[in-house]
């Protein structure tokens, strides 16, 4: 596999912006994508994180002063694989207004880097995570082939090293993916489902020596772009990709292929679910801001007083309208959304079910179990030993 074919895998299938660099020039694509330290001084992204990328190391998550995500994968022979820039979340003007404050953006370039935010990719966690394990896998893939053929001769290659590439990178017409985004993000369950029939009538691409881990491959990549799908549907980011985590969860610690193709069928059918409530939710402006301020602060202090005054509006009148449109109280919803975020922490990570409370500012250990147990209906440690893949 050339790289130029790793650039093609990682940018067409996988919906990932990504740039080939070769003794720290880049080499595909010969148009550097936006990125802020373009913006704020003219230099493409590799040049803000050069200095953090660890030789030797070959697979790196790296973010930049910016706020900017990446995976840096090194290769041989001076190549280097930088996928980015993406974002893990929303990127705020007060976050911006850092920037301005320790001197690193001009006073002037605030609403350029704030346009350039809004339009930049969202990636979950797991998402960012996943993501560079399989280009890592597609990479070793491509450098023990190099060991082992002369890739600049193309008259040196066996006709079946021809027809595996072939198999490696086949993949369905894009016109069906199109297609089948477009009914994930107008909620159409029936007609998405009838569209993946007719994709899954091609041949997959082989994404790995074992069918099963090639099959678990293909799937994270197809619930990476359903997932974004849905979010052009209107769902919120953080809920979608919630689901998505959980998703990616279910595909790794499933071992049969036939299930995981019922899997993807369900895939579809929750996320256009998701899609659909959105469209039939009928939540005032003013109380879809509340939860969108709640879920984009779990981790910090929120009370009433505050969102109350980020939205200019009375707080008494304010919880009364939450109470009345969503049907419970705004305490409620934001415990819920607390727990429900904090099912990540307690699969993903090591952290201990006190340090998972402090987090989410639950008061106490204690507190947080009960809260959970409450929502769930089962404790926190329960719930990890029952989702934690092994």
């Amino acid at each position: 596999m050339h790289y130029s074919k790793l650039f093609l895998y990682i940018h067409d299938g996988m919906r990932l912006p990504v740039s080939i660099y070769k003794d720290g020039e880049r080499i595909i694509p010969k148009k550097g994508r936006p990125s802020a330290n373009l913006i704020v001084n003219g230099q493409n992204s590799y040049m803000s994180i050069k200095e953090s990328i660890k030789q030797g190391e070959n697979i790196q998550y790296l973010q930049n002063i910016y706020y900017e995500n990446f995976i840096c994968l090194v290769g041989e022979k001076g190549y280097l694989v930088l996928v980015g820039p993406l974002k893990k979340g929303p990127i705020r003007r007060g976050e911006v207004k850092s920037l301005v404050r320790r001197q690193l953006v001009s006073y002037h370039n605030q609403s350029l880097l704030l346009n350039y935010y809004a339009s930049l990719q969202t990636i979950s966690e797991s998402q960012y995570y996943m993501s560079g394990k399989l280009i890592q896998k597609l990479m070793e893939g491509h450098l023990k082939r190099q060991r082992t053929t002369n890739i600049d001769s193309d008259a040196s290659r066996s006709s079946g090293d021809i027809e595996n590439g072939a198999f490696i990178f086949s993949h369905s017409p894009y016109y069906l993916e199109q297609k089948i985004t477009k009914l994930i993000s107008g909620g159409d369950t029936e007609e998405a489902r009838n569209v993946l029939s007719l994709i899954n009538k091609h041949k997959k691409a082989h994404l790995a020596k074992n069918d099963l881990r090639s099959h678990k491959n293909s799937l994270i990549c197809d619930c990476t772009f359903m997932t974004r799908a849905a979010i052009a549907g209107g769902v919120n980011p953080e809920v979608a990709f919630f689901h998505s985590d959980l998703f990616i969860r279910e595909i790794e610690s499933e071992f049969d292929i036939a299930r995981l193709k019922k899997l993807e069928l369900r895939i579809i059918n929750e996320l256009t679910s998701l899609v659909k409530e959105t469209k039939q939710n009928k939540y005032s402006q003013t109380v879809r801001s509340v939860m969108d301020y709640i879920i984009s602060h779990l981790k910090e202090k929120i009370t009433l007083t505050v969102i109350a005054d980020t939205l200019f509006i009375n707080a008494s009148y304010l919880s009364g309208l939450f109470s009345k449109e969503v049907g419970f109280t705004m305490n409620h919803y934001i415990k819920a959304s607390r727990v429900a975020e904090s099912k990540w922490d307690l699969c993903y990570t090591n952290n201990t079910v006190v340090n998972i409370a402090s987090i989410y500012q639950f008061s106490s250990q204690s507190y947080y179990i009960s809260c959970f147990k409450d929502i769930t209906g089962e404790t926190p440690l329960k719930y990890r030993r029952r989702h934690t893949v092994v």
